[in-house]
């Protein structure tokens, strides 16, 4: 907890902390002045409390700025606020100022394990609003930036079979989802270790295969089909849609 805080004023708020009082001393520092030692030390608990205290009106008061700002404001903030920013409106059902935050946060740019979630989110938001060639983008996007592209190829396959009418393409999708979800099952990432982790990619890859097979037996016979440019695992993917 001690840490979190440090970190928070630091990267948050830009504050350094001085000459401040480690948290798990200081019931130490209370019990020794119970029992007669000196009150020096308190004086070191009082300035931290007040550094905590000061630093929470400091951070409610960015929050309420950001809140209260307009959309061509937004790029004056850090990306990872933004992106928090658009799960808390996310939460409280406001999709179209989660929708701008969160596509903000990635144009800004997203450390590598929280910008995949970004895209996911910002990806199932056009989703459900039915913007569902946005939603392809982003998701192909995923799959060329190597961010949660078992996900993305799902989604395509489902995109392309349901929506664009387009089976060889869902194949191709189906298949090569399957094909990294198998390497990653088979690396040696601690997945055997993580009971839900593992459930959560047995049924992914259950549904990979059952929608795989529907689609073969949909897909006309191999030395019909024309060659296809922009096919998942080639060099240049296709670009689909503007990702915003």
């Amino acid at each position: 907890m001690e840490l979190e805080r440090r970190v928070l004023d630091r990267e948050r708020l830009g504050w350094q902390r001085k000459d401040d009082v480690d948290s798990t001393r200081i019931p130490q520092h209370y019990f020794d002045y119970l029992r007669g030692g000196p009150v020096a030390p308190l004086a070191g608990v009082v300035r931290h409390n007040q550094m905590d205290l000061r630093g929470l009106a400091a951070l409610f008061g960015k929050i309420n700025r950001m809140l209260s700002d307009s959309a061509d404001r937004l790029g004056e903030y850090d990306s990872l606020d933004l992106f928090g920013l658009s799960r808390f409106f996310e939460r409280r059902g406001d999709s179209a100022r989660a929708d701008i935050a969160c596509a903000q946060a990635l144009a800004l740019g997203l450390p590598g394990d929280v910008r995949g979630r970004a895209q996911r989110g910002l990806a199932g938001m056009a989703k459900r609003r039915g913007e569902y060639e946005r939603a392809a983008g982003i998701w192909e996007e995923m799959v060329r930036d190597s961010g949660d592209e078992v996900h993305a190829c799902e989604q395509l396959a489902i995109y392309y079979e349901r929506r664009a009418k387009d089976s060889e393409r869902a194949l191709e999708y189906a298949k090569l989802g399957l094909a990294r979800l198998r390497r990653q099952r088979t690396a040696p990432s601690g997945h055997a270790h993580d009971p839900s982790l593992a459930s959560r990619l047995a049924r992914q890859e259950k549904h990979l295969v059952e929608r795989s097979a529907r689609l073969e037996r949909k897909a006309p016979p191999r030395s019909s089909r024309a060659p296809r440019r922009g096919a998942p695992g080639a060099a240049e993917p296709k670009a689909n849609s503007a990702l915003w």
